[in-house]
């Protein structure tokens, strides 16, 4: 019996060392295989975009690619091409917005007009007023009342005009701007009524009634989705009192 068992261990397999070398010898070469085998579809699939991977095929190498406008542009491209995909989408929309930045820019130049020392807007505004009393309508009452006050309504005028550059240059509160800017303008109509109206060879009823058109396009229109903060306003929740924010800016679709 013991004869027996010591010739069946002297018949045994090699030493373990021995077979787990030549395990780890077809694991490698297994590895090495689905390597080349993954690497041929890496490189398939475009992830080795700047060399070939040489396994049995060769493969030729991928074209250059142009950089894309959303990873390598420049701020102002980058902006330009918001602006393009915009006006693909919402020709209407960005039409009215362009609107009311052009608006704002006329605004703006009555502000450097009023701001020019050479223009000698408050020294000269109770003079200005009490001109306007033959041509407003109702009377002088209101020229008069104007030119008594001249240094408050002076400061309003400023005051008006700048905050209507502003709201219509960066879109901040655009309807209340439109009410605002509508009003001052019936005022301003008001004023120059029988001088615009009832002049003899007159061409034309000045610029008034076209700024009141244009309000009237911007407030329906919704001026104020693109290019303004009142969009920003919406969309990040900080519009408080929804029904009365919808009366100041311009709500989202």
């Amino acid at each position: 019996m013991g004869r027996t068992t010591g010739a069946r261990s002297r018949t045994r397999e090699p030493f373990p060392a021995e077979r787990i070398k030549s395990v780890g010898l077809r694991s490698r070469d297994r590895s090495a295989r689905v390597g080349h085998t993954s690497q041929r579809e890496r490189a398939a699939r475009g992830l080795f975009p700047h060399h070939a991977v040489r396994v049995g095929v060769t493969t030729s190498q991928p074209a250059k690619s142009h950089p894309s406008i959303a990873a390598d542009a420049s701020p102002e491209q980058g902006w330009l091409a918001r602006l393009r995909e915009s006006w693909q989408s919402d020709r209407r929309g960005v039409s009215i917005d362009l609107l009311r930045v052009g608006m704002g820019l006329v605004w703006a130049l009555n502000m450097i007009f009023i701001l020019a020392p050479s223009n000698h807007f408050f020294p000269t505004f109770q003079s200005v007023a009490l001109s306007f009393a033959p041509t407003s309508l109702g009377g002088p009452a209101v020229a008069d009342f104007v030119a008594a006050h001249w240094f408050v309504f002076a400061w309003i005028t400023a005051v008006l005009t700048g905050y209507l550059a502003t709201a219509f240059l960066l879109g901040l509160t655009t309807r209340l701007a439109c009410i605002v800017g509508a009003a001052a303008s019936i005022v301003f109509l008001g004023t120059q009524f029988f001088s615009t109206f009832q002049t003899p060879g007159g061409t034309d009823v000045g610029p008034h009634p076209l700024y009141l058109l244009i309000y009237l396009v911007l407030f329906i229109g919704g001026a104020g989705k693109y290019f303004a903060i009142d969009r920003w306003i919406w969309a990040t929740g900080r519009a408080r009192g929804p029904r009365l924010a919808r009366w100041i800016a311009t709500p989202p679709k």
